[in-house]
């Protein structure tokens, strides 16, 4: 027993958890520019706040709760609760103490039997444990009793040869990932579907019946069609795998005495790792001395969107949840300011990353579920999942089950050709059989599918937008609400300085910064003085020297550059980049806007400003105070002062009144005038950060402080305590995150479309309506309900939930669990969402929404939980997606009328031949195609319906709903049926015209087999026909270039212009492939035709007059002519409302602007 009570382990020393308890109160971050409770009414820089404790504690210290300043109110709920794996202590009678590691459904996790039933290889998979009496976590200790534990020493760090032990026990420090897709799982999914299946049985009786040329090519169409799908789907997945990353791929630990840096897979509990600003945390860490104003952002993890900053004390609450254990660092996550080191509590699936790896991984449970059921359930859902009828976006289900459809009408097709014949099966009665299945089938459907998709991939991928899945395209298309986050997604992800406020008169003036840079590091914009009427004094500030702006403006910049340590510079191409922290970059901007960045004032070979002395941030104090020398004033020092406005003012003495810098006495009046516009400023849910400046002359500062001498030891002029006092307060700068230039007009855009947006944000409830209302998602008189904090929301039941008007557009403080509840609440009311997400904590939501969105600078479990990634972050770059999703969406409507129009044509060609009998003494029914034509015929006509993919979206797009009724609408269905009918009895026309028209009505003997000369007019017939369909087949592509338009409306050629694949696939079919199958030797004889002479007026007739009855039907049934007609048959009825709306009708067919 160590001195704490807990049980060692065999080894001597236990691992420690980070994962934790339920939803606990969450401690204030110890934070400048931390984030705010729901009920405070400032922001986190006005001081207002409960202090955090201070990093001096003695060790062993815990933090103190309530009022005394521990852990005000809560915030979020634990990420463990969030994510189903709470965990509580268990007491039992046994006094024994036990660290843990992580956590499972029903308790804590016993490290020490989990490691005698394990392998190194199982990391991060323990189904289930013993709960331990009593649970210590490594919050909870002091980092000396954490370290003794642990058996690890913070000045020599662990020994190799204990290094390779705990490596070799406890296995690599990597996160098991789910199974990858392997190239065989891919190889599967081409052939496991109805449509493959019935070419496997017409190969199958073709080769039965000897007829080795159909059977050969009925095998290279399955060969071509798996093929194609094959290669898009294996494309796919590298892609995603090169996407892939490591959390982090190297670290420094110390071993032997020694800094080294080593692989993140070789660390190991106990070990200390060394990391400063930038640095990635490869594994749980409880942070140890020495630590140097540390920060780590964990928004990924947490959902906190401003960094965390750490302290060393143990903490008092073992129940506390991983974002308020703040004496931690957690792997994936970033360290944005200072230095520290850490020892590791957790490696690999044990890590609060791991954990929720883990949790993702529910096959292991699905697979415990399926195993209950009776063996006919199991049984059918490994059959449906072979088909494909279970997984899979809603246009796969479809199409699987189209294809069960298809299956049944062939066999129904087979019969009914079995039962012409009585039953009296021989070769050709097979063959025709065979002709009549493939007649059903678009053979060409899957390789058009894959191809359609992979083209709306490239295309997103161009805008911003990778496809991980390339059947979600389809989904996305349906959405009509998005769920997105606001920082870095509607925001620009970073901070500019947005107001300033001075007093220098009664009331104090206000001056509005507007920020219009690219990005929020270029120093690009213009002041406005907003207490003045008609905003004078505007100009653009990226050209106005300091002497050019304000007294009370440049006084104010000036201490918000030098009492600052972020840097910017534009790189050699015109790039702007930083370092530091994102509340100092943004106030370093501002001063480069006015130009007086740092740089300028402190380098150079005469600088103005010397710095002398800094005092950093301290978590404590919520100030810094930098002390400069002036060349102008060698006499003299001057300091400056940013903080919070409370710890600012209790520093201030007195004031800059006016312009000409008359300095008067602070008194309450003038506090209380800070304070309101303080209060105002943070009502908008901006940042307000306060600033002070100080002069003392040299022989102040020689005399003034009692420990001279140890503060020369420290090299210090002064001590902080001397330093900070008898300050003159200077004025407020208000920040905050900006909305990215293009998200209003992409939120406009999806409005447009029918596409509901809600906010869910990890923020503040006023920043989060400020952004909001600026980019338009909300209305200036939405009612309250519109906006909720997740407390709110989750206090609320689903029957109240769904009763609301509306769901609430913009949740603030929204945890993963809320997230869920949303997607919940909105599938309830029909609603299709597609999320966005990138964190960690955003991996559940991302997996049951209809469709996930990751954010490309987010974690890979986001991203292997997605079926989009978001390379730019950008809210436009979504509404980009949607608008190529439904371009996919209309292209797979309009392919599929185009290929199963012919099939229908086909089947009905078929049916009614069977009533056609030849001339022999058993007369046996004749082809009116032969069954290679047919399959000649589905597989010419997919190339322009592959054309029909490579469509640019239309200008109206964006102007029509979501589709809700799937790729099979009834417009689809209708269309389809109604072209392929009149497509077939016009086929049937000219053959019968061929037959008893042009010749003399004799349909030959035995014509299904060889060429002879009684069988002259039926091949000649067969000419005609083949030709006729090859045609109507051909030109329905350019038919369908709209649903709407006529083929022969202005437009049509510049929109067979933007996409030549189309255009040349229909000529060239026409000009090379039909004389080829009409003339060249030998073909003729394989599809039992012969060269056309007279057949080419009945063609000629045919092919015209199917043109123009599908303009007719456009005219009549889609553009509302008749309106009767067009509703019942699923037109629409706005459509010319809609034409007349586009700024030219004529243009808009060939639009192609994303938004």
């Amino acid at each position: 027993m160590d001195k704490n009570g807990g049980k060692e382990h065999q080894n001597g020393h236990p691992a420690l958890s980070t994962g934790g308890g339920g939803a606990q109160p969450r401690s204030s971050q110890p934070s400048l520019d931390g984030p705010r409770a729901d009920d405070e009414p400032e922001p986190p820089d006005s001081g207002s706040r409960h202090d955090a404790p201070q990093s001096t504690q003695p060790a062993g210290a815990v933090l103190p709760q309530g009022q005394q300043g521990g852990h005000p109110r809560s915030r979020s709920l634990t990420l463990e609760s969030k994510m189903g794996l709470t965990a509580t202590s268990s007491v039992a009678s046994s006094p024994v103490a036990t660290f843990v590691v992580g956590h499972d459904k029903q308790g804590p996790i016993d490290l020490e039997a989990q490691l005698k039933h394990r392998g190194a290889d199982d990391r991060g998979s323990v189904a289930s444990s013993t709960a331990t009496p009593s649970v210590l976590q490594p919050h909870t200790l002091t980092f000396d009793d954490c370290l003794a534990h642990l058996k690890s020493n913070p000045t020599t760090g662990l020994s190799s040869a204990d290094a390779t032990d705990r490596l070799a026990r406890d296995g690599p420090n990597t996160i098991r990932e789910a199974k990858g897709v392997s190239v065989l799982d891919i190889l599967i999914r081409q052939v496991a579907n109805a449509l493959t299946i019935i070419l496997l049985a017409a190969m199958a009786l073709s080769f039965g019946v000897r007829d080795w040329v159909e059977g050969a090519v009925v095998a290279a169409v399955i060969l071509i069609n798996t093929l194609i799908g094959f290669i898009q789907e294996y494309k796919a997945e590298k892609t995603m795998a090169s996407l892939r990353s490591l959390s982090a791929p190297t670290a420094q630990v110390l071993r032997d005495s020694r800094i080294v840096e080593l692989p993140a897979r070789d660390l190991v509990l106990g070990d200390i790792i060394v990391f400063v600003t930038g640095d990635l945390l490869p594994a749980d860490v409880r942070l140890i001395e020495p630590m140097s104003n540390l920060e780590i952002d964990e928004a990924s993890l947490t959902g906190e969107s401003l960094p965390v900053a750490k302290v060393l004390d143990a903490l008092d609450g073992k129940d506390l949840g991983p974002a308020d254990r703040i004496n931690l660092g957690y792997a994936g996550t970033v360290v944005t300011k200072g230095r520290g080191r850490g020892v590791v509590v957790a490696v690999a699936g044990d890590t609060q990353l791991g954990t929720i790896a883990a949790a993702m991984d529910s096959r292991a449970e699905r697979k415990a579920a399926n195993s209950a059921l009776p063996i006919y359930k199991r049984a059918w859902i490994v059959v449906s999942r072979f088909l494909g009828l279970r997984d899979g976006t809603p246009l796969q289900r479809k199409l699987a089950w189209f294809a069960l459809v298809l299956l049944a009408l062939a066999i129904l097709c087979i019969i009914i050709v079995f039962a012409v014949a009585t039953f009296d099966l021989n070769d050709q009665v097979i063959l025709y059989a065979v002709a009549l299945a493939i007649g059903v089938l678009p053979e060409s459907l899957l390789a058009v599918l894959a191809i359609t998709f992979a083209a709306g991939a490239k295309r997103m991928a161009q805008g911003g937008v990778i496809v991980r899945r390339l059947e979600a395209l389809e989904a996305l298309g349906g959405v009509d609400c998005v769920c997105s986050d606001k920082t870095g997604t509607l925001t620009l992800g970073s901070m500019v300085v947005r107001e300033l406020w001075a007093l220098s008169s009664i009331s104090g003036t206000s001056f509005s910064i507007d920020h219009t840079g690219a990005t929020a590091l270029e120093p690009v914009g213009s002041i406005h003085r907003l207490s003045l009427p008609d905003a004078v004094e505007k100009a653009d500030t990226s050209n106005i020297a300091l002497d050019g702006t304000p007294t009370e403006v440049s006084t104010l910049v000036l201490a918000a550059s030098l009492c600052n340590i972020a840097e910017i510079h534009q790189a050699s191409d015109g790039k702007w980049t930083g370092r530091g922290d994102p509340t100092e970059l943004a106030l370093q901007v501002l001063a480069h806007k006015l130009a007086t960045g740092r740089p300028s004032l402190t380098e150079g070979d005469s600088p103005a400003y010397t710095l002398e002395q800094e005092h950093p941030f301290d978590s404590s104090t919520k100030r810094m105070t930098s002390m400069y020398s002036l060349a102008s004033d060698a006499a003299s020092y001057t300091l400056f002062m940013k903080g919070g406005v409370d710890q600012v003012l209790d520093t201030c003495t007195g004031i800059r009144l006016d312009e000409h810098g008359s300095i008067v006495a602070l008194d309450e009046k003038k506090r209380a005038l800070i304070n309101h516009n303080m209060e105002k400023m943070a009502a908008q849910g901006l940042r307000v950060l306060a600033f002070a400046q100080r002069k003392v002359t040299k022989e102040q500062v020689s005399r003034a402080d009692p420990e001279k001498q140890s503060l020369e030891a420290r090299r210090e002029l002064m001590s902080r305590k001397e330093a900070e006092q008898d300050f003159t307060f200077v004025g407020l700068a208000a920040l905050y995150d900006p909305p990215r230039p293009e998200t209003a007009d992409a939120v406009a855009v999806c409005h447009q479309a029918g596409v509901m947006v809600i906010c869910a944000t990890g923020d503040h409830p006023a920043t989060a309506k400020a952004i909001a209302l600026s980019v338009g998602i909300l209305k200036p008189d939405a009612p309250a309900s519109a906006v909720m904090t997740a407390a709110q929301f989750d206090k609320l039941d689903d029957a109240t939930i769904d009763a609301l008007p509306s769901l609430p557009l913009v949740v603030a403080r929204c945890t993963p669990a809320t997230k869920v509840r949303i997607i919940n609440a909105a599938r309830r009311r029909g609603l299709r969402m597609a999320m966005t997400g990138d964190g960690v904590n955003d991996a559940p939501a991302l997996t049951q929404a209809d469709v996930g969105v990751a954010m490309g600078s987010g974690t890979d479990i986001a991203k292997d939980s997605a079926e989009l990634i978001i390379t730019d972050d950008n809210f436009a770059s979504l509404t980009t997606g949607i608008k190529q999703g439904r371009t996919v969406f209309k292209s797979i409507q309009k392919f599929m009328i185009a290929l199963l129009c012919l099939n229908v044509a086909e089947t009905l060609l078929l049916l009614i031949g069977l009533a056609l009998r030849d001339d022999s003494p058993e007369p046996e029914s004749i082809f009116p195609l032969s069954p290679l034509s047919i399959l000649l015929l589905n597989l010419i006509v997919g190339l322009p319906a592959i054309g029909l993919g490579f469509e640019h979206p239309e200008a109206d797009t964006m102007r029509r709903p979501p589709q809700k009724t799937g790729v099979f609408s009834r417009q689809v269905l209708v269309d389809l049926f109604v072209y392929g009918t009149v497509m077939g009895l016009l086929d049937l026309a000219v053959f019968f015209t061929m037959i008893y028209g042009f010749g003399q009505g004799q349909l030959g003997i035995h014509c299904n087999e060889t060429p002879s000369d009684i069988c002259d007019g039926v091949f000649e017939a067969r000419s005609a026909t083949f030709t006729t369909l090859f045609l109507q087949s051909l030109l329905i592509a350019w038919e369908l270039l709209s649903v709407e338009r006529s083929l022969f409306e202005r437009g049509t050629l510049q929109r067979l212009k933007s996409n030549p694949f189309l255009t040349w696939t229909v000529i060239g079919a026409a000009v090379i492939a039909l004389p080829i199958c009409l003339y060249v030797p030998g073909w003729n004889d394989i599809l039992k035709q012969a060269p056309m002479g007279r057949g080419w007026a009945a063609t000629v007739v045919g092919v015209v007059l199917f043109l123009l009855f599908v303009d007719l039907w456009k005219w009549t049934a889609r553009r509302g002519a008749w309106p009767w007609l067009t509703r019942i048959t699923g037109g629409d009825l706005d459509f010319k409302r809609k034409l007349s709306d586009l700024p030219d009708a004529d243009d808009a067919l060939s639009d192609r602007s994303i938004v």
